[in-house]
């Protein structure tokens, strides 16, 4: 699993409780700087009591803890309210906290460590990862599952490449309009 956010950490912890020989690589020494937002709404929390069987620990909370959602405005100053309860969060410490609950499953997390590319070969996958001093090797996976987010080495490399056996799936995000009510 590569990237150690929280779709990686949930998929790495579900992998391990499953029995699955898992490797967590994270390109960055954790608790890592993260700019991305620090809210989590009702079904994220509901989702991490559910996947994680643990609430969210004040060590990661940040003041006020209490979120009461937000409120978007557009270009003409109109306000679009989106109130429901929640929390606020430091990411670099949840994003640890979940790491190290995969861990505590089983998960082998990896710090430092960069997918850079991979390749199919005889039923695996090769998969070419920089360390921190910047040496290279490489690890043999039967899956690998892509969770570095939009600015990953891994999943740029992969796009123009033509899968022999395996599925290639991206979420991708474009920039629009929506009315809420």
């Amino acid at each position: 699993v590569i990237g150690a956010g929280p779709a990686g950490c949930t998929a790495a912890k579900t992998l391990s409780d499953k029995g699955y020989k898992v490797l967590l690589t994270e390109r960055f020494a954790m608790p890592r700087n993260k700019s991305c937002s620090g809210i989590l709404i009702k079904k994220s929390i509901e989702l991490i009591k559910l996947c994680f069987g643990a609430d969210v620990p004040d060590s990661v909370k940040c003041e006020p803890f209490r979120s009461m959602g937000m409120i978007l405005t557009d270009e003409k100053g109109r306000e679009y309210r989106f109130e429901q309860e929640g929390l606020n969060i430091l990411r670099s410490r949840f994003d640890h906290w979940l790491a190290q609950l995969a861990e505590k499953s089983g998960a082998e997390v990896r710090e430092c460590a960069s997918a850079v590319s991979c390749s199919e070969s005889e039923g695996s996958v090769e998969v070419c990862i920089k360390g921190s001093v910047s040496s290279k090797y490489t690890e043999r996976a039967s899956y690998i599952i892509d969770c570095e987010g939009v600015t990953g080495t891994l999943r740029r490399s992969l796009v123009n490449t033509p899968a022999k056996n395996n599925i290639h799936t991206f979420q991708t995000f474009y920039e629009g309009r929506v009315e809420l009510d």
